[in-house]
């Protein structure tokens, strides 16, 4: 199923009320093609059109947050009552992330109970920051407490404050600069705080490909340990613990950059509806199918990822087919491994399908229980070096050993080969010749 997580939904109701809360900028979102009655049949046409079957729609950056508590929370059950109401009646095409009372903490915990507990919601969004406050200061702990207990995702976008900053808001600069300036800061603030790291249930998703966070990686690895000595892992490992939307304005280069430094697996189709229309619309999915983008890469973005996270869509069922039964490891995984009878067809058929996926084949995780010699064919050696004792087990096979292994392009550091960022296959080496390892697609 093709999912969109970055789309926006407002009604003239809910506006009145942010205005009520003294939202100054809740007048911009008004007539931009964003609510109900005849707009939302519009926006099913687009949808159409592009192939989109679902989006889970937010109301940032126009959240409920407010000094005066109540009507903060009034605003928020509005908001949420609307999205649960709207994805009843069209199930099939919508679902909701949770708008919390923020900064009022100890409601906004009370809210997020409801919204997912009695409401059905996705997920919470949240902006970057709270009324001009990083998210990751202590008094919002409570908040990521529950988020993890409950093991929700976490959305977040720019609030379009200007990142603060005169120079940007002075300037023109707001959402051409400013917007991606939030989302880079943003996820710095969590990644050099540790939050995904001290909070691994929460499945955190950010803005426009991370802003510029692509590109500084590298950057961050090298200069952390003096400038933010208190950061408990390389950046480059925390921020790949996160997820990322695909808005980049059909700018096929960014989101190379985003593949490369990110993962495949770690990106979610995203096109900011109502701000990406029309035409700009279908752009923003159909760049992801440039002929410079991986086709593997593409499909896992555009059609398997969100569906994972959120557990919407369709699941492929488990092969029934493997000779060996769960729990018995093969006494001879090199002879499992040594004809093209017995790697089970839908591992082919699976191709284009995640490791979670794979891994949950009886006939795969046997094989990878049975093998000395799995091979991990992936990122640097130190990255791989992240996955700890795990790592003990990843050699590679003599020239006379027949084997089976996962190939990947890089795995994700949560766990022994968790998530890749291209989709991991069987493959098969016959006995007596050097292994070589080919993607069966």
């Amino acid at each position: 199923m093709r999912i969109d997580v970055h789309a926006h939904y407002w009604t003239e109701d809910y506006l009145d009320l942010l205005a009520d809360l003294g939202k100054a900028d809740a007048g911009a979102a008004r007539s931009l093609g964003a609510g109900g009655g005849a707009e939302l049949e519009a926006r099913l046409g687009l949808m159409d059109r592009a192939g989109v079957e679902m989006q889970v729609l937010s109301a940032c950056p126009q959240l409920p947050c407010g000094e005066d508590a109540q009507k903060a929370v009034r605003a928020a059950r509005f908001v949420n009552d609307q999205y649960a109401d709207l994805a009843q009646r069209r199930r099939d095409r919508f679902r909701g992330f949770a708008a919390l009372p923020m900064p009022h903490v100890e409601e906004s915990v009370g809210e997020m109970g409801r919204a997912l507990d009695e409401l059905g919601m996705a997920g919470v969004a949240m902006n970057t920051t709270v009324l001009g406050r990083a998210l990751v200061e202590p008094d919002f702990k409570p908040v990521f407490a529950e988020l993890n207990r409950r093991g929700a995702v976490l959305c977040l976008h720019p609030a379009g404050n200007r990142a603060c900053s005169p120079l940007i808001g002075n300037y023109h600069l707001t959402w051409m600069v400013g917007a991606p300036v939030e989302d880079t800061i943003s996820v710095m603030h969590l990644i050099t705080h540790g939050i995904p790291a001290r909070y691994p249930d929460v499945k955190i998703i950010n803005s426009h490909l991370g802003g510029a966070l692509p590109m500084l990686l590298q950057r961050a690895d090298d200069q952390y340990r003096w400038e933010a000595p208190d950061t408990p892992e390389r950046p480059s490992v925390a921020a790949r613990r996160m997820w990322y939307d695909t808005v980049g304005h059909g700018h096929v280069p960014a989101l190379r950059c985003a593949i490369d430094s990110l993962g495949a697996d770690r990106l979610l189709l995203g096109t900011d509806f109502p701000y990406e229309n029309g035409d700009i619309f279908v752009r923003a999915v159909d760049y992801i199918n440039d002929p410079q983008i991986d086709t593997i890469a593409a499909r896992a973005i555009l059609d398997q990822n969100a569906n994972a996270l959120f557990g919407i869509g369709q699941e492929r069922q488990e092969t029934a087919s493997s000779p060996v039964r769960t729990g018995d490891p093969p006494s001879n995984p090199a002879s499992l491994a040594s004809t093209d009878r017995d790697v089970p067809s839908a591992v082919r058929e699976m191709a284009h399908g995640t490791a979670d996926q794979l891994l949950r084949l009886p006939r795969v995780r046997q094989l990878i229980a049975g093998s000395p010699h799995l091979p991990f064919l992936g990122r640097s050696r130190a990255q791989s070096a992240d996955l700890g004792p795990a790592a003990s087990r990843l050699s590679r096979p003599s020239p006379s050993t027949a084997t089976a292994g996962l190939l990947g392009t890089g795995f994700n550091t949560g766990g022994l080969l968790a998530q890749p960022t291209v989709p991991a296959v069987l493959a098969r080496n016959s006995p007596g010749r050097e292994p070589t390892w080919a993607l069966t697609r």
